[in-house]
């Protein structure tokens, strides 16, 4: 027994076809039209391994084990893909633990975030409509720019 291993690229150049059969060499086969297939000649030259022989000669297709190499090529490019994710969030410094992501650097111009919780924050300029604070009760308070200017008015009367 041994792993299942083959050319990738030629089974992909396989080129499926639709095609109406040729009864008056094949007569048991019934008068359809539209059937869609490999032509076994074709893919005799480029991947034999799935061409089913008569007296030396290919005379059509294993399609009963075309899902085992195509399970194969979907398993490699599953496993390559998670793996190129791993690789990438790794030279991103992006690091996925118990469905948490910690990210060691972020540069972005904009970004909307409904709620975070931030131990520390060292900021250049702060933007917002509205300034909320959460005292350790609970109690919330929000400020809009009118009124944290009247507030500083009144602090600045008050202080003189």
């Amino acid at each position: 027994m041994r792993d299942l291993n083959f050319d990738i690229n030629k089974f992909l150049s396989l080129n499926p076809k639709s095609f109406d059969w040729n009864t008056s060499t094949l007569p048991f086969i019934p008068e359809e039209k539209g059937s869609i297939g490999f032509i076994a000649e074709e893919v005799n030259e480029i991947f034999p391994e799935i061409v089913r022989y008569k007296n030396g000669k290919p005379e059509g297709i294993k399609y009963e084990i075309l899902p085992i190499y195509l399970f194969k090529i979907v398993k490699d490019l599953v496993l390559g893909f998670t793996d190129k994710v791993k690789s990438s969030l790794n030279e991103l410094e992006i690091i996925i633990e118990n469905g948490a992501t910690q990210i060691e650097k972020l540069f972005v111009k904009e970004i909307t975030i409904n709620s975070a919780q931030i131990e520390r924050l060292r900021v250049n300029k702060i933007t917002s409509k509205k300034y909320c604070f959460e005292s350790d009760d609970g109690e919330i308070i929000c400020f809009d720019k009118n009124q944290i200017k009247e507030l500083l008015i009144e602090v600045e009367l008050c202080t003189l």
